[in-house]
């Protein structure tokens, strides 16, 4: 078996490192194009250029695109979901398989592969929306805030901040409800699975660690159970929980199940610190390492 662990501690390292590109530090060279190479695997479209090879390409189309691609990634698996039924369905009627076919069993590696694209996704999504939140004074001042995006829509191509004609406030709603739903709603998400299963993803741990676990008869089944705890799953099958979740704990420590959590929290705070403290730089980095470290 291949542990990957190892690839998604440096997936998550060179996701966070990607976010000094943007910050204003005049950076050596050499650190700047590392720095530019780890923003592929924040999924950044901007690296792409796609507005130099369609001019039609404006930022609105662009934000529009990375927020809603974890929408489009999860109605994707809906339909590949329902093609699976259907196909298993085509088989019992033409008796194609014997047996009585499980129509949802699929189901929780779907929901596993979710999870995972998710979790990929998460820092990409939650900078774009907070960049509709970037507002900055132009120098010298004159009065208004300016974003640093650019865009068609706006006067010259330079987007007013507050102004109900300009883009960035046409955006701003739409902008809230993705902090709220995917900044602020998936770790909630994924915190509530480990805190709630915490007993069956430990246990899983342990037999991960023995080699067992990947088939039902080297799982604990459900019919034991444990004391009945407020907030707590109240049975300690194993094999249907790994299908399902095990991308949320399987690399980690037994019992540190909630270490997901604290991975999306600390991207979510080192991403709004590059948009609070953005006027103070040295302020800024020091926050950062405190977060990160």
């Amino acid at each position: 078996k291949i542990n990957i662990s190892i690839m998604t501690i440096g997936f998550d390292y060179f996701q966070v490192l990607a976010i000094f590109a943007r910050i204003n530090v005049k950076w050596p060279s050499w650190v700047k194009s590392l720095l530019e190479l780890a923003s592929f695997l924040n999924f950044n479209i901007d690296i792409a250029g796609p507005e130099c090879a369609f001019p039609k390409f404006d930022y609105k189309i662009k934000w529009i695109v990375t927020v809603i691609t974890p929408f489009m990634f999860s109605f994707l698996l809906f339909l590949i979901f329902l093609l699976l039924m259907c196909w298993k369905f085509i088989q019992k009627i033409c008796s194609l398989k014997s047996g009585t076919p499980k129509y949802f069993s699929h189901g929780p590696r779907l929901l596993a592969t979710y999870l995972l694209i998710m979790y990929c996704l998460y820092l990409s999504v939650v900078r774009r929306a907070l960049d509709i939140f970037n507002c900055n004074p132009p120098d010298p001042p004159d009065g208004y805030l300016y974003t640093e995006f650019v865009s068609e829509e706006c006067e010259a191509g330079i987007c007013k901040c507050g102004d109900a004609d300009e883009l960035q406030a046409q955006l701003v709603p739409w902008a809230a409800l993705i902090v709220v739903v995917v900044a602020i709603g998936f770790p909630l998400y994924v915190f509530y699975l480990t805190w709630y299963y915490r007993v069956q993803m430990k246990m899983d741990q342990l037999l991960r660690a023995h080699g067992l676990g990947d088939s039902r008869a080297t799982s604990v089944d459900g019919t034991v159970t444990v004391g009945k705890r407020c907030c707590r799953s109240h049975a300690k099958e194993t094999y249907s929980m790994r299908k399902k979740y095990n991308m949320l704990y399987y690399h980690f420590k037994p019992g540190k199940v909630y270490w997901m959590f604290v991975i999306l929290v600390r991207k979510f705070l080192v991403a709004m610190c590059a948009l609070m403290f953005r006027a103070n730089v040295g302020f800024m980095l020091s926050v950062m390492l405190l977060i990160l470290f």
